[in-house]
């Protein structure tokens, strides 16, 4: 049973920082041109966004905030913090 193939972020020789798929053993691939390809740090392949100036893609930084923030009204105590 196979998961499918997992996108991660590569830098390529041809296109730049991409997304690419692992192959078997490892070696990466960009999706564009099927070249094997580097790992890339510092790019969200989700959102393709390129954040070298921040520490983590600022869209799923807001996407987890948000989550933590629902999670802590659902479990909040009603009597301790009633709004």
């Amino acid at each position: 049973m196979s998961l499918g193939n997992q996108q991660v972020a590569v830098e390529c020789d041809n296109c730049g920082k991409n997304s690419g798929t692992v192959e078997a053993g490892g070696a990466r691939r960009c999706v564009d041109c099927g070249q094997f390809s580097e790992k890339a740090d510092q790019y969200c392949v989700e959102h393709d966004f390129d954040y070298e100036v921040r520490g983590c893609c600022p869209i799923c930084r807001e996407r987890q905030r948000v989550e933590a923030e629902r999670q802590h009204m659902m479990t909040r105590d009603r009597r301790v913090e009633p709004y």
